[in-house]
């Protein structure tokens, strides 16, 4: 991570629908490191809870929900069951 003045500027994290603000560098590199793994792993966990709903595969639905809303807070994630 570079430090720059720019670090304060909201930053859109592909297919995220909210933007976050990228952590500072006084907040330190492991706050920015579970920024950039958050915006990442998003969009993979709904991949993953999409393709465990079409598999019919209940314990990897499961584990994709609480991955999606408890450990990674997706501001997307609702319950539709």
């Amino acid at each position: 991570m570079e430090s720059t003045e720019e670090s304060n500027e909201l930053v859109i994290i592909p297919s995220m629908d909210v933007p976050l603000p990228e952590p500072t560098v006084e907040e330190g590199l492991g706050r920015w490191n579970a920024w950039k793994w958050k915006g990442v792993s998003i969009p993979q966990w709904r991949g993953i809870l999409v393709e465990s709903q079409a598999q019919g595969d209940e314990k990897r639905e499961k584990y994709a929900r609480w991955m999606l809303r408890d450990v990674l807070k997706d501001p997307r994630y609702t319950e539709d069951r």
